[in-house]
């Protein structure tokens, strides 16, 4: 489902707005793009041409009408925040900085925030670093500018070693970031600065070296017999453990994601042809797979007798109120379940 090429637009310049005003990471600004391209999507099937106010709060009742905001995951939170910063957009031509205000943007002022800026020019153009790494220089160079300022220290000249090993020495690598990503923009900086011959001593020579130790990488999947113990392991005796097998064969033999298992819906199982057509909760493309025999008996199994009485269209319920793993519309009401030939309908 394509989204309309003005409003593809429209989140562009939003997107664009978000990394060269705001310095958003490029990583940030791809996550609230594809935020942004869901409710594009959500606009195309309501036949919503342009987003306005109006849209806004169709989204926040299709979406969040049943939902406590003190209660949202990281994910919906993220959504929602997304919907504001459109809104914001499309009524001011500008987006409200993060609650921190004091790093967006960065303001890279007095002699040495010139001479950083100078060099982040010098990264950009001559070496051409990508986005992702010109924010990295940019806020690390940033901490250290602060540091500055915080200790008096007005110009290049005024920096001795002990002060930057005691910058050093005060770093917060509790993060994702490691020190040796640090030091390396540091050290660059302070090798241009004596290059520029705007310092006396080349510190960048006597910077700490840290060795980054690589530990051995695990590994990303399960070999077969790894799956099959996994498999045999469950307990399948409490509607808990029918459910976790039926949820298990299903990742196991069709190798489907956790966000489209916990969405299965029963209009997504065709008993009659055997197959399971869902569309890709992360790509948005449609998919159909085999139901396999193993895999739809531990369906059927948990529907009669694992799964609590409810008429939420999702297939797999949690063991307490709420019952769905998804919150959905409460338009949306199960009336009839579509079994194999010769079942019973479950909802009697």
């Amino acid at each position: 489902m394509e989204i309309d090429k003005e409003f593809d637009e429209f989140i562009s310049n939003a997107a664009h707005y978000l990394e060269f005003k705001l310095f958003y990471s490029p990583k940030t600004v791809y996550n609230y793009k594809a935020s942004w391209k869901r409710i594009g999507r959500f606009m195309l099937s309501r036949g919503i041409k342009y987003y306005s106010k109006v849209t806004e709060q169709k989204l926040l009742q299709n979406e969040f009408a049943n939902l406590s905001t003190a209660k949202l995951s990281h994910y919906e939170s993220h959504y929602l925040n997304s919907i504001k910063m459109l809104s914001d957009f499309q009524e001011t031509g500008k987006i409200a900085p993060p609650a921190n205000k004091s790093k967006y943007p960065f303001a890279f002022e007095g002699t040495i925030g010139i001479v950083i800026s100078d060099f982040l020019d010098l990264k950009k153009n001559r070496d051409r670093i990508s986005k992702r790494h010109h924010y990295s220089y940019q806020r690390h160079l940033y901490d250290f500018l602060t540091y500055c300022n915080e200790n008096n220290i007005i110009s290049l000249n005024d920096i001795k070693m002990t002060d930057i090993l005691h910058y050093i020495g005060h770093l917060d690598f509790r993060g994702n970031t490691p020190i040796s990503t640090f030091l390396t923009t540091l050290r660059g900086f302070l090798r241009f600065a004596f290059d520029s011959k705007l310092i006396e001593s080349d510190y960048s020579t006597r910077l700490p070296v840290y060795k980054s130790v690589i530990q051995p990488k695990l590994p990303s999947t399960y070999s077969k017999d790894e799956i099959e113990r996994l498999i045999f392991s469950i307990e399948r005796s409490s509607p808990i453990g029918k459910r976790n097998y039926a949820i298990i064969m299903l990742a196991a033999r069709l190798g489907l994601r956790a966000s489209d298992i916990s969405r299965l819906k029963f209009e997504n199982l065709h008993w009659i042809t055997s197959t399971v057509e869902i569309k890709q909760y992360k790509t948005g493309k449609d998919l159909t797979l085999p139901l396999l025999p193993d895999v739809g008996n531990a369906i059927i199994d948990y529907l009669k007798y694992g799964r609590p009485e409810s008429e939420d269209p999702c297939v797999f319920l949690t063991e307490r109120p709420p019952s769905s793993f998804v919150v959905r519309n409460d338009s949306l009401v199960l009336k009839r379940v579509n079994l194999p030939t010769g079942m019973a309908d479950l909802t009697n």
